[in-house]
């Protein structure tokens, strides 16, 4: 993993093209990005690659993170919230490699891509929306290639967290129909019947309780959906 003093660097260059965004957007990088930790989790478990596509990438973080440690030659955020777009548009400017996109992930074309990310996005729809982006994921990743998920736990230990996550919603700062919270495991069996091979972690800290991660890798060679 990078070292810490490298990652805060990273970090705060991150923070730093946001300085101009609308209040609301700057502060939420401030704090959100040092605290969460799956944002160094994603980029320490991902090498160069050619192409990244963060489905749900709201202000373009994690996409901003990934170019500044050079990681991508091509990444693409893809949100439906405008102006959260705006903003990872106007952010991310002086980052020839983002693409800040707006688009509906359930409709967006998604183009071939060696990793695709899922952060916080599936427990916003219903059990069979979720199964479509997921095949819809699966069908776009090269052999090789990652589908990097992180998702609450619908147990216990994640209840703050989904509370935090219900207010967001009547907030209106994230979007869905609904909060469908499943099973780390239940999730990791409906990506191995994808035909992806799966390796989980923990991607929690004190205020994101009840949160993992899961890297579903496309096998080369693989090109049949299980039922």
């Amino acid at each position: 993993m990078e070292e810490d003093s490298s990652w805060v660097g990273r970090v705060q260059r991150a923070q730093a093209l946001y300085e101009r965004a609308p209040a609301k957007h700057r502060y939420y990088v401030r704090f959100k990005v040092p605290m969460d930790p799956v944002y160094r989790q994603i980029c320490a478990g991902i090498s160069t690659v050619d192409r990244v596509v963060d489905l749900g990438g709201g202000l373009g973080s994690l996409a901003a993170l990934l170019a500044l440690g050079g990681q991508g030659r091509d990444i693409l955020s893809v949100d439906w919230d405008e102006e959260k777009v705006e903003t990872a548009q106007r952010a991310c400017a002086p980052l020839p490699a983002v693409s800040c996109l707006r688009a509906d992930v359930h409709s967006y074309e998604i183009p071939e891509a060696d990793v695709i990310c899922l952060v916080d996005v599936l427990h916003y729809y219903p059990r069979a929306r979720q199964r479509r982006l997921l095949e819809r994921a699966r069908t776009s990743l090269r052999p090789g290639g990652v589908l990097v998920i992180r998702e609450t736990d619908k147990g216990g230990r994640s209840l703050v967290t989904r509370w935090i996550e219900g207010a967001a919603v009547g907030l209106r700062w994230n979007r869905g129909p609904g909060l469908a919270y499943r099973s780390r495991g239940g999730l990791v069996r409906e990506l191995e019947r994808l035909g992806l091979e799966c390796a989980d972690q923990e991607a929690s800290s004190r205020v994101h309780r009840g949160n993992f991660l899961i890297w579903a890798r496309r096998p080369v060679g693989n090109n049949r959906l299980q039922q």
